[in-house]
């Protein structure tokens, strides 16, 4: 082995570091130096070389993650602590960073990492403690792996703060041996949704247009800081978060920041009620349980159990990226913003006013032929939003219909008596479940029934002895089939719809051979149709929930829903007046004529 060695993993345009080798614990390791006080830059680091592997390249994976969150939650902070775990010899980027009053980020931005999901190893280098059960297993007694178990096994939360606080006895080592292939971790730092200048709908224009070169996204994590009290406005703009970005949430997950894990202590009752009031209250404005991760991100931190809890808790973020069914965002449908309902409600409701006195015109030009171009044009709308409905729900695209978690520390108990098994079930289905995704960690899988092509779904599980143990599944089906009662209804109504308006274009092309003309009647009926056209789209489009990905960016970017819903109703009307969707964007307008 050369005595001196550039890292292989150093980034280019960063500060080189040299290593020098040195041999832990009988196998070979890289000790990574230190600032002149010992720690600050790069934190005391063993890193082992990761293996040679010979042969042919194959493509590289990426996957994309967004992060989401209020300003000063912490996202940029979090990226880079991302970068650390990575490669711990990266050069920081701390101009990316908020000063605490204000967001740093005011444009969404795009950094990608390469990983094989190394771990981070903890050890105790000083006089080993026979107490504990694990130690029987270490190879050499003069060092000792810790686990986030020996942590939770203090007796008294003052223990378990000096453990943590422990500087000299304890050796972090990056062990790069992964046999996870290599692969590329792209992140989309966006600016917080509740951005000073007040331009929600801008921002996400900002994020969908960096996403358009994602093609897919895997993992999206919404950052609060723990000292933020859930607010109302907070809890709003949480639900914003859900709604507008509802067709990813099967791959949201909370991670809350800025956590002392010297707090994490789980005898700890105060902090434990505090996490499960929050993690209660996220789960309800989410609408259903979603996992939650624990990360300080202090990039000036040290001290190694610190760095140990929150390189563990990064890969094991990163890790449900990889394991998440991906979104394609092809053909993505957005929930409007609360702005966007405000101003398409004004909007509505003009024009069903100004439905009914166009319809009170067109009786006087001419009674039967005025009624028939009324009820043709109202049959021609009702079938554009049923197949809109259609286009968006009868599917292939695989829907989250269920999720189950458990999570469980060891106990000192285990040493006495048998562990307790755990039960997790799904509700029975209609239909056959087409994909169940796990991720789980110190866990035994005693008995799975049901899954993939049945109704229903459970598993009997045993945590690891003397092991932290998690478990999370997802269930997922089409969507036709998740949705299959609400798209059998449309597809009934579209059916008789489509009649009814075969019918009447066959009544109309009669009424109109016998229409004379006389004192320019056709023309005042064809001004009268175009109104009553222009009112019906502009009603049914303000009536949309939802908008197509590229409509959303095109409303977000002309500025048409900043100002106040009442200024706003106009700009809107405008824009819906001349914007063309790009064709497969929303179902087509059928013809109201047989010609």
């Amino acid at each position: 082995m050369p005595s001196n060695r550039l890292h292989p993993n150093a980034v280019p345009n960063s500060i080189s570091i040299l290593v020098q080798p040195d041999s832990v614990g009988g196998q070979d390791y890289m000790r990574l130096p230190t600032s002149e006080k010992g720690f600050a830059t790069n934190p005391p680091v063993y890193v082992k070389e990761a293996p040679q592997i010979s042969g042919f390249m194959t493509e590289v994976p990426t996957y994309n993650i967004l992060l989401l969150g209020q300003t000063q939650a912490g996202k940029s902070t979090f990226l880079q602590a991302v970068r650390s775990y990575a490669n711990p010899n990266c050069e920081l980027d701390s101009e990316s960073i908020g000063n605490g009053n204000s967001s740093h980020t005011t444009e969404v931005q795009i950094q990608t990492v390469e990983t094989n999901f190394s771990e981070y190893r903890l050890f105790d280098m000083s006089t080993p403690h026979r107490s504990n059960p694990m130690q029987f297993m270490q190879d050499d007694p003069a060092e000792r792996e810790v686990t986030s178990a020996d942590f939770q096994d203090c007796a008294t939360v003052m223990q378990y703060k000096r453990k943590l606080d422990c500087v000299d006895g304890y050796e972090l080592r990056w062990d790069q041996s992964s046999q996870i292939p290599l692969s590329k971790i792209r992140i989309f730092d966006t600016p917080g949704l509740n951005d000073t200048n007040g331009h929600d709908e801008r921002n996400v224009s900002k994020i969908l247009s960096a996403l358009s070169s994602a093609g897919s996204i895997h993992l999206v994590l919404i950052l609060i800081a723990r000292q933020t009290p859930l607010t109302l406005e907070l809890q709003a703009t949480l639900r914003n978060y859900s709604n507008i970005f509802s067709a990813m949430g099967a791959l949201i997950s909370f991670v809350h920041t800025k956590v002392d894990f010297r707090s994490q202590y789980q005898s700890d009752r105060t902090f434990t009620a505090f996490i499960q009031e929050r993690k209660t209250c996220l789960n309800r404005i989410m609408g259903r349980s979603v996992p939650h991760h624990f990360i300080d991100c202090d990039l000036e931190e040290y001290r190694p159990a610190y760095l140990y809890f929150r390189q563990q808790a990064i890969r094991r973020l990163l890790l449900s990226a990889r394991m998440n069914r991906p979104v394609s965002l092809g053909n993505m449908q957005l929930y409007k913003t609360q702005r966007m309902i405000d101003v398409d409600a004004l909007i509505a409701m003009d024009y069903k006013k100004k439905l009914a006195e166009v319809k009170n015109k067109m009786s006087f030009v001419s009674s039967a032929i005025g009624k028939i171009d009324y009820r043709i044009d109202e049959t021609r709308y009702d079938i554009r939003e049923l197949e809109e409905f259609l286009r968006n729900n009868d599917t292939e695209d695989l829907e989250l219909i269920h999720v189950a978690s458990f999570t469980q520390h060891w106990e000192w108990f285990e040493l006495f008596g048998s562990r307790q098994e755990a039960d997790l079930r799904a509700p029975d289905f209609d239909y056959a479940i087409d994909e169940v995704r796990v991720e789980m960690s110190g866990i035994e899988i005693k008995e799975t029934r049901g899954g993939k092509g049945c109704k229903s779904w459970s598993v009997r599980l045993l945590r690891h002895l003397y092991n932290h143990g998690t478990y999370h599944a997802r269930l997922y089906a089409k969507r036709s089939k998740a949705r299959a009662e609400a798209i059998g209804d449309h597809k009934a109504k579209l059916t008789r719809t489509t009649k009814t308006l075969k019918d009447l274009i066959h009544e109309r092309d009669s009424l109109d051979k016998a229409d004379s003309g006389e004192d320019g009647t056709p023309g005042m009926r064809q001004q009268l149709a175009t109104e009553h056209n222009q009112c019906l789209d502009m009603t049914a489009r303000a009536s949309r929930t939802t908008l197509h990905l590229n409509l959303f960016k095109a409303i977000a970017e002309a500025g048409v829903y900043e100002g106040r819903p009442v200024d706003c109703v106009q700009m809107a009307v405008d824009f819906y007046s001349t914007y063309k969707p790009a064709e497969g964007e929303e179902a087509a307008l059928r013809p109201g004529r047989s010609h």
